[in-house]
């Protein structure tokens, strides 16, 4: 009896087991039909990846995405220049709200580089504190020290249309660049690819007379494979603007204290050094009329003058202000009028 059980036990498990396989096996191809099914519909519904140009900030050595970097950069195209009326880059990077500090340019009569335009003062730092680059790498610098004292770039030299854009990148920079990048980093980016010859021909002036300037300028490509060839040659004529041809700044008598206004200054003056210092001495005490040959100078204005003395309080005689003088010597009220305001410039690069 025990024999009989255990032999249908066994038959029906291999029944059962028989009976499974086709049920398992059409289980299997069901499942893996609407797996492919469902994939398919996944395919058709997903849509093309697009992919986004990366955007790199070249006013740094290091490049870096610019939605990754936590400095503002401020870009300058060279459309944006000649919008403005600049016609160099020293003009159009003096006008930025962060060039805060005052260098000697343009309008330096007695300065140590007359001849240089150096990079602007970021910060109101002086002008060494900013790192000037092209494409990157780091100008030379002039070969004269700016007041004597430290070196400086001079970026009058680069012709303007050879320029793609400028990026200032503002604040300390000095772990990436070193010292000279503690006011910030200015980078020029030169144009790589020129087709063609664009020459150009720009003039201007000023209202009030002085200052005008011609610029010609032309820049060429060539292109073949690899070769890309791009270069550029300007030539900038700038005439001066004289003190004299602005009211402000003609004589002494455009001074608004009128105190100061009635002393002329001395063009010509002999010192005696006495026991309170340095006292002037009286020309016409030496030489009689001394000033007389000297009359012809600055338009005709130089005679015998009295020097003012700051120390001495104002005074009034008959209504008129007078002022004790410290001396006499050869002057006139117009001797700054013959400073330049903008110095006279002839420039080819």
């Amino acid at each position: 009896m025990t024999r009989k059980i255990l032999t249908i036990a066994v038959l029906a498990s291999l029944s059962a087991a028989a009976y499974g396989l086709p049920a398992h096996a059409q289980g299997t191809q069901g499942t893996q039909g609407t797996q492919g099914s469902n994939n398919t519909t996944k395919q058709k519904e997903k849509k093309p990846v697009e992919k986004l140009k990366k955007i790199i900030v070249t006013g740094s050595l290091i490049p870096t995405a610019e939605i990754d970097t936590a400095t503002p950069v401020t870009t300058i195209t060279l459309r944006d220049i000649k919008a403005q009326g600049f016609n160099n880059i020293y003009q159009a990077l003096r006008a930025q709200p962060l060039a805060t500090g005052q260098i000697q340019g343009q309008q330096s009569t007695n300065s140590f580089t007359p001849g240089a335009e150096p990079a602007p003062s970021l910060l109101g730092l002086p002008p060494n504190f900013t790192l000037t680059l092209v494409d990157g790498h780091p100008l030379s610098e002039f070969p004269l020290l700016y007041s004597a004292s430290f070196g400086i770039t001079d970026i009058s030299s680069i012709p303007l249309n050879m320029i793609s854009q400028i990026q200032i990148v503002p604040g300390n920079q000095s772990s990436i660049y070193g010292s000279a990048a503690i006011a910030g980093v200015i980078n020029i980016i030169l144009k790589k690819h020129q087709h063609g010859i664009d020459f150009q021909y720009q003039a201007g002036g000023y209202g009030d007379g002085g200052g005008t300037s011609q610029e010609i300028s032309m820049v060429g490509g060539y292109n073949h494979g690899p070769l890309s060839l791009v270069y550029g040659l300007q030539y900038t004529r700038q005439q001066p603007i004289w003190g004299f041809q602005r009211g402000l700044t003609a004589s002494s008598a455009s001074n608004p204290n009128p105190y100061q206004a009635n002393a002329p200054f001395a063009s010509y003056q002999i010192l005696n050094l006495g026991p309170t210092g340095f006292v002037g001495v009286d020309p016409n005490s030496i030489i009689p009329n001394a000033c007389g040959p000297l009359g012809y100078q600055f338009g005709g204005t130089t005679t015998r003058i009295s020097l003012y003395n700051p120390t001495s309080p104002p005074q009034y005689q008959n209504g008129q202000l007078v002022y004790t003088p410290a001396g006499y010597a050869c002057g006139t009220p117009t001797m700054f009028g013959y400073s330049t305001l903008m110095n006279k410039r002839n420039t080819a690069s």
